[in-house]
């Protein structure tokens, strides 16, 4: 996810709290595991090379650009875009170095406000162990915390009562075998 959206998402923390706590993500369960909806979404193939990713980034503001241009013919395109543009590439290069820090980098200023909604909360019983261990992860990630949000102590109510959820999955999954 890092390497498939280095500007949307900067580090494991970042990648933790999309997958299982923003809403409208175009993330789905399916089958014990989150997968995406769509095509483009935001979990990716492992194989993708430094150039997919700059071409992709590219590829985005081409499209932005020629919204403008055929909206506003007034608008220097290249002005707005180019600095925009030179950003995000430096951006997936600078990932693409650090990869390996950012991967296990749990620094985050503020959780994804948890509901009902988000899948560290709605998740299917049949959740595949590594999926679950990143659930655990989350809960902690989110409870431990030091945001500022409004939303922190619902957040944190929230990945209590998940975190004993996944905790009993667990150990009835310990049972089991």
């Amino acid at each position: 996810m890092i390497l498939k959206n280095p500007t949307l998402i900067a580090n494991r923390a970042e990648a933790l709290d999309t997958l299982f706590c923003v809403i409208g993500t175009g993330l789905e369960w399916k089958n014990g595991e989150i997968v995406n909806k769509t095509r483009d979404g935001y979990i990716g193939k492992t194989n993708i090379k430094i150039e997919d990713a700059i071409n992709a980034q590219v590829g985005s503001y081409e499209k932005t650009r020629s919204c403008l241009s055929d909206a506003s013919k007034t608008i220097n395109t290249d002005e707005i875009l180019g600095p925009m543009v030179k950003r995000d590439v430096e951006k997936i290069k600078k990932t693409w170095k650090n990869i390996g820090l950012l991967c296990q980098d749990t620094n985050i200023n503020d959780f994804y406000p948890i509901c009902e909604f988000s899948h560290l909360v709605s998740f299917p019983s049949a959740v595949k162990d590594d999926w679950l261990l990143g659930m655990r992860e989350t809960a902690n990630l989110v409870i431990h915390a030091k945001s500022g949000s409004p939303d922190r102590k619902n957040n944190i109510a929230i990945a209590k009562a998940a975190l004993k959820k996944i905790d009993k999955i667990i150990k009835q999954r310990r049972l089991d075998k």
